[in-house]
């Protein structure tokens, strides 16, 4: 579970730096946001700030972390104990349609090789997030669009003309 929750620290830092929020603010948003939530996020911004080939290298990685999820998933919540082979069992119980019980075996090499792909997991969204944050979003872009959202009584049009001004006149805040 160690390798685990450095893994979704990483995504958490993503979510944080593409959002603009200090550390506060991103643990507030992201425990607040389950791993299907995080990994959207994270892709959608890929997508938005990134050249196409970039992104869809990025993108396949941030999957990954998604299919290991499913794997922590199963190892938080499912019953399991020492297998006569020297590995562990999983008591694995599947109820989408038909119920079954697949039997699911880990040897310590199959826990080796999930560590091992954890870390490179966790390297990769490293790197990838390191990308983003070379490419940050007009922060004034966001901050107008949301007073121009919700427009004072005073002045319903002005922001809405800055945010113009500030961001799509200049080519500010697009991929």
């Amino acid at each position: 579970m160690n390798h685990w929750s450095f893994l979704e620290a990483s995504l958490n830092e993503g979510i944080g730096v593409l959002l603009g929020m200090n550390d506060l603010e991103t643990t507030i948003a992201t425990l607040n946001m389950d791993m299907k939530g995080k990994i959207n996020v994270i892709k959608t911004a890929v997508n938005l700030k990134s050249p196409r080939d970039w992104a869809a290298s990025a993108v396949q990685d941030i999957s990954a972390v998604q299919k290991m999820s499913e794997l922590r998933n199963m190892v938080a919540h499912t019953c399991f104990g020492s297998h006569e082979s020297g590995g562990v069992i999983f008591l694995t119980t599947k109820a989408r349609g038909k119920l079954k019980f697949p039997e699911t075996i880990w040897s310590p090499a199959d826990f080796e090789a999930h560590f091992r792909e954890m870390d490179r997991l966790y390297g990769r969204v490293k790197f990838i997030i390191g990308g983003l944050r070379a490419k940050p979003i007009n922060r004034n872009l966001i901050e107008a669009i949301a007073r121009a959202l919700e427009p004072s009584v005073d002045q319903p049009s002005s922001d809405l003309n800055h945010m113009i001004d500030i961001g799509l006149d200049a080519g500010e805040g697009r991929p």
